[in-house]
């Protein structure tokens, strides 16, 4: 399913239809999948990691095994891990598709392009601008 902005704009937050967000979800879980196998090199331990453990024994050794594997990642794939497991929780919660800084709606375009975007365009420009050290006055110069 692709998702098409024109059709689905202003449908987030609680309103979001369950078709978009379902299939927000799959690219959102496929991309921390990729990441997984990517620092695996195969894709057995990522199965092991997306699989439903019945006993508490079994979910030990899937945390071990999901540490292990975390800990093959670099900084940068390690942060995309989280930023989608954040995402995803944002979604069981209800509040995806909302900037967690001013909860504004995000713009369907935003995040078709990164589902993981936790910031609307502007929170997200604002945030880039003090990482480089810009400031608010010397913008509007």
């Amino acid at each position: 399913m692709s998702i098409d902005p024109d059709r689905h704009a202003g449908c987030f937050a609680s309103s979001m239809t369950s078709n978009v967000r379902r299939e927000l979800e799959r690219i959102l879980r496929r991309r921390r999948a990729e990441l997984i196998a990517q620092a695996t090199g195969h894709e057995s331990a990522l199965r092991a990691s997306a699989e439903e453990r019945e006993s508490e024994i079994e979910e030990a050794a899937q945390e071990e095994e999901l540490d292990r594997v975390l800990s093959r990642l670099d900084d940068r794939e390690r942060r995309a891990i989280v930023e989608i497991n954040a995402a995803l929780d944002r979604l069981v919660e209800g509040t995806y598709g909302r900037c967690v800084q001013c909860h504004t709606v995000i713009d369907i375009d935003r995040l078709v392009a990164l589902p993981e975007a936790a910031l609307c365009i502007r929170c997200a420009g604002a945030r880039d601008r003090v990482r480089v050290g810009e400031t608010p006055s010397e913008r509007s110069r």
